[in-house]
């Protein structure tokens, strides 16, 4: 995928929070995200997030973008091993929204962390 995709951000994004690079996945927040959401906040909802994406595996499902928005849609897949014998297996959805700041995609909505859980309107952000 490109470099400069939309896909490949979110993918960056997942990479770092997996290995606790939170400065470097905070960077790749829009600058709105960025102004109701300290990095303090983000670095500590973030660690908790740690274990989920690192033993995940990230499908990419579909991906809906015009010039200035995108939307990524992905499943998470996370299996883990229980003792004695067998695996557990949990799949769900995450949708990453992305804006275009100065030609670069930047993730402008998480679910995650919760203190930085807004609503699109909370920044100005209309349908259409």
């Amino acid at each position: 995928m490109p470099e400069d995709s939309p896909e490949r951000i979110v993918q960056v994004f997942l990479q770092y929070v997996s290995k606790d690079a939170h400065n470097s996945a905070y960077e790749l927040l829009s600058k709105e995200l960025k102004e109701v959401c300290s990095s303090t906040e983000f670095a500590a909802d973030s660690y908790e997030q740690k274990d989920r994406y690192s033993n995940a595996t990230v499908k990419h499902i579909n991906t809906q973008s015009d010039s200035f928005e995108s939307i990524v849609l992905v499943e998470i897949i996370e299996i883990e091993s229980s003792f004695p014998i067998g695996t557990s297996e949990n799949s769900y959805q995450e949708t990453f929204n992305l804006v275009k700041e100065n030609s670069n995609w930047k993730i402008d909505r998480l679910q995650f962390p919760i203190n930085c859980l807004i609503d699109r309107q909370t920044l100005g952000h209309t349908n259409g």
